[in-house]
């Protein structure tokens, strides 16, 4: 009998201490939530940085160029930073179709313009004029007594001449560029258009001053919103 009464008292403090931790618990419960200590914090992988769409500078892609019949040429451009041996190409006869392309080579960056006096006044695109002196390929010598183009510079894909127009996809984004030139009443216009010639967007011109009478045949498009 002793040992049962002290079993039964045992058991009375152990009731009654599990029983204090419960209500200690239910109390804490009601006041809020208890805090969570975090063991472990794994660190977030970080997402990739996109890489910033290239902005297309059509200035550094394009030029005019006046050719000789010794094989040579002036190239002048907004494009500053053209190295030697750089490649261009040369669509010429666009009002007389069907164009042609000649090809050439970047020889020398030069400290002034090689363009003829008169075609100094012409270009009125924003930015400064640079100037390079062009050999021509032999065969592109061949083809021509004195003509005046759109420069394509350092182009990787090959120009296209379908149904009497060209173009070239400039930027590579899949659409072709088309060109055109028209003759104003003293000079050329020059024009790239997004879209075939005045049905698309024009997205480039500039006028070659050639300081005498020409038959003009521009369209309104050619030279609406420009200077000249």
């Amino acid at each position: 009998m002793k040992y049962l009464a002290i079993l039964m008292l045992l058991g009375g403090s152990i009731l009654g201490a599990c029983r204090a931790e419960a209500e200690n618990l239910v109390t804490k419960l009601d006041k809020g939530p208890t805090e969570i200590t975090t063991l472990f914090s794994p660190t977030p992988t970080p997402l990739p940085t996109p890489k910033p769409t290239p902005i297309f500078d059509i200035h550094a892609k394009i030029g005019i160029a006046d050719l000789r019949s010794d094989g040579t040429g002036c190239l002048r451009t907004k494009n500053g930073n053209l190295a030697v041996n750089t490649p261009v190409s040369i669509i010429i006869s666009l009002d007389e179709p069907p164009p042609k392309v000649l090809t050439g080579i970047v020889k020398k960056k030069l400290d002034k313009s090689c363009a003829r006096r008169a075609s100094e006044t012409g270009d009125e695109n924003p930015g400064k004029n640079f100037y390079y002196s062009l050999a021509l390929s032999e065969k592109a010598a061949e083809e021509l007594s004195f003509e005046v183009g759109i420069a394509v510079i350092g182009s990787q894909k090959s120009i296209q001449i379908q149904n009497n127009l060209a173009s070239v996809d400039l930027n590579a984004d899949g659409t072709p560029k088309f060109f055109r030139r028209c003759a104003g009443s003293e000079g050329l216009f020059f024009t790239v258009w997004m879209g075939k010639p005045l049905e698309g967007k024009r997205i480039w011109h500039s006028f070659y001053y050639l300081d005498y009478d020409t038959d003009a045949n521009c369209d309104e498009k050619d030279w609406e919103g420009t200077e000249n």
